[in-house]
Parts: structure tokens; C-alpha cells; sequence
């Protein structure tokens, strides 16, 4: 019997999971909104509304430790046989599961110049958890191996072909868990595997990636999660002379220019909110700037959903996964009432019933169906174990 200790943690939020051969024992997810952190829910879905102070945040590893702890002496289960830790870092070699090595780790700091606001954080967990569970083996999750199936020209810039080599300048992509998810899971939703899909990940982060009989061959999101869409405190896609306007106005270096492009736009930056839901409350009061800044992220997402029809060349159905997609019906018809040209026709009633929860929110008739599926990014981080091994099993025999 093995168990597993999943980490998932992301820029404002982060999840640990339980799990005992494959069934998920325990749940805890913390939250950072607005500069508020909380302890959001367990693994019964019940809000705990317990805020934390900055350092509890920081040092959540530790609370949902004794947590796991506390399950495993419960349930009478084995101690933590395997630690598996999602990794979002752009570069061919993490563009894979794998298991944590020493080797490994000596990739990570490498790349923490490069890559410093996704890989100092990274270091920082990976270091916390392997001294609370000393005996378990680390595995990453790779949140980019979904899209390492690409072609040259969805991956690449107008650059020459030895920078691109060198410099590793591909479209790494984000959310590739949460998307191979959502399309192996959306079968049970509709009855059948569709040929041509789009999957959009509306959460912390935003992703558009279209889907071709379960392969990934485009994304919307290049080197890292800053770059894409304006959402929470990011950016998103900017234009290059824009950035180097602001870069002379602020007199910022590279890793400032990077850090501000992360931390200092997006929602947040042009409506004082990160939240979603906030900020379409303030819309509901007329606030101006909220409107402006919904309707700049709406637009992002239904250029790219477009877009994304290229290269499948044509669409099946549109997947919609995500927090802030599953739970916001509001959101999701901002986007699609300007997408009826791709053959998309919702249903307002259902779309308006299905929140927090898996739906087709398409009129019967439409050629294209809509499907919403909540993320179960936890359970795809947790199979990469299994993965792992098999691979491993796989070279030790080819020696």
C-alpha cells in the first residue's frame, strides 16, 4: 500500500493532498486574495473561513503536514512512501515527469536565474518537504509535459533557429495538468472523446489550448505564467516596444521588469481587486474600472478560443475548467456571447445552474458543445508517481 503527499503550489495558492492507492484521504488548500490568506476547504468541500496571518501562509507545508499526519494515524495507513510536487518551470528539461535527484535539483538552481520568480519558490517547498518526510521519495509533476507534443511552429518565435536552441525560447505553456485533465475526463460529460476540443482554464492563472484527439498542438502561454492574459497581478502577452517603454520609464532591469510584469499588473492593477468575484460585484455597482478590466480579459480569452481553431481547424467543444470558470456563469457568457460565429450557441439557463460543477451549458442544437468540468488537478499530479515508475521499469530493462 502506498501514500502519496501531493503538493500543488502556485503563485497565490496552495494545495496538499493525501492519498492512500489512489483514493484521496485528506485536502488542504490555503488562498492568497488581495493580500488576505486563508485556509479555504478541506476534502469534504466545507468553507473553514479561517484567515491566516502572512507567516502561517508561508509555512502551510507544515500545517497540512500534520494534517496528513493526523489522517494517516486515523486511517492506520503506512507512512509517506512518495512526495510528488506539481513543477511550472520553462525549459526542455522539465518538460517531463521525473523523479526528484540531486541532479535534478542542480537543474532547478541553474535555471533560477533565468526563471527566478517560478523557481525560487519551487527550491524553497522542495526543501521543506523533503525535511518533513526524509524517507519519501520525490517525484515532479511536470506542468508543462502536456505540451511537449507541439510543433516547431506553435512553439517557436520570429528568431533565429540557434537563439531559439540556446536560449530555450519555446512556448513552455501552464495549467498543462489541469488541461489533460479536462480532456480525458470530459468523455464521461458528453459520451464521447471528442476529435477537436479547446480547453479554457480560467483560475489563478488563464489558459487557451487547443486539443486534437487528446494531443496537445497549441496554448496561448509562452515562457512563463506572467505572459498570456491579464489576470490576478499579471500582465499577460505585451507588446515587446511597450515593455521596453516601460522598462526606460522605470528605469527596471530585466529580473525588476520581469518581477513588475508579474506582480504589479493585470486585474489587479486596473480595478484594485484580483478576485474575480469582487470584481464583478464592483461591475454590478457600476465601477468603471472594473468593467474596463473585465472587458480587456474577456477579450484576451475570446481572441485566443478563435485562434485556437487554426490550428484544429475547426472545433468539436469547448471546455471550460478552473475555479473561477466553474464557479462564475457570469464570466463564462461574457465570453461566449462575441464566440457565435464558431458555431457556439449557449443556453442561459443552464449555464446560469451549472456552478461548482461539471454541466453542458450548450443549446441541444448547438454544432458545438460547451462542457464545464471542474479541475482535478490534484488526482493527474498524483497518477505521475505511477508514471514515474513505469518509466523507470522501462529503462532498467532497455540497459
Amino acid at each position: 500500500m502506498a501514500t502519496t503527499f501531493i503538493v500543488n503550489v502556485q503563485k497565490d495558492s496552495k494545495e496538499y493532498a493525501l492519498f492512500s492507492d489512489g483514493v484521496c484521504v485528506s485536502k488542504t488548500h490555503f488562498t492568497r486574495v488581495d493580500g488576505e490568506c486563508s485556509l479555504r476547504d478541506s476534502i469534504d468541500g466545507a468553507q473553514s473561513g479561517k484567515v491566516l496571518s502572512q507567516s502561517e501562509y508561508e509555512n502551510a507545508v507544515t500545517y497540512a503536514a500534520a494534517d496528513a499526519s493526523s489522517s494517516i494515524k486515523k486511517s492506520r495507513l503506512p507512512e509517506v512512501t512518495y512526495v510528488v510536487i506539481r513543477v511550472a518551470v520553462p525549459g526542455n528539461f522539465f518538460q517531463q515527469h521525473q523523479q526528484i535527484t540531486p541532479d535534478y535539483r542542480a537543474e532547478l538552481e541553474k535555471s533560477a536565474d533565468s526563471a527566478p520568480l517560478q523557481v525560487v519558490p519551487l527550491m524553497r517547498e522542495i526543501k521543506a518537504v523533503s525535511s518533513i518526510f526524509p524517507q519519501a521519495q520525490m517525484h515532479a509533476a511536470s506542468d508543462t509535459a502536456f505540451y511537449a507534443t507541439l510543433s516547431a511552429a506553435a512553439r517557436e518565435s520570429g528568431i533565429s533557429s540557434e537563439l531559439t536552441k540556446t536560449l530555450e525560447v519555446y512556448r513552455f505553456g501552464i495549467n498543462g495538468l489541469a488541461t489533460a485533465s479536462a480532456s480525458a475526463r470530459v468523455h464521461r460529460v458528453i459520451g464521447r472523446d471528442p476529435e477537436k476540443s479547446i480547453v479554457c482554464h480560467i483560475g489563478e492563472t488563464v489558459s487557451v489550448s487547443a486539443v486534437s484527439n487528446g494531443t496537445a498542438v497549441d496554448t496561448s502561454v509562452g515562457l512563463s505564467p506572467a505572459s498570456g492574459f491579464p489576470i490576478g497581478s499579471q500582465a499577460g502577452d505585451i507588446d515587446a516596444a511597450a515593455l521596453l517603454k516601460i522598462m526606460r520609464h522605470k528605469n527596471l532591469r530585466p529580473t525588476e521588469a520581469e518581477l513588475y510584469l508579474d506582480s504589479s499588473c493585470g486585474v489587479r492593477a486596473m480595478a484594485g481587486t484580483s478576485d474575480l468575484h469582487v470584481l464583478l460585484k464592483k461591475i454590478s455597482q457600476n465601477d468603471g474600472h472594473a468593467s474596463h478590466a473585465l472587458e480587456l480579459l474577456v477579450y484576451k480569452i475570446q481572441q485566443s478560443i478563435a485562434a485556437s481553431t487554426v490550428s484544429l481547424e475547426g472545433l468539436d467543444v469547448l471546455i471550460f475548467t478552473g475555479t473561477a470558470a466553474v464557479r462564475s456563469p457570469e464570466l463564462r457568457f461574457e465570453i461566449l456571447k462575441k464566440l457565435k460565429h464558431l458555431n457556439i450557441l449557449i443556453h442561459e439557463e443552464r449555464n446560469n445552474m451549472v456552478i461548482g460543477k461539471d454541466g453542458v451549458i450548450s443549446q441541444r442544437n448547438s454544432p458545438v458543445k460547451v462542457v464545464v468540468l471542474k479541475s482535478d488537478e490534484i488526482s493527474e499530479i498524483n497518477a505521475v508517481v505511477n508514471q514515474n515508475k513505469l518509466t523507470e521499469a522501462h529503462k532498467t530493462s532497455a540497459a
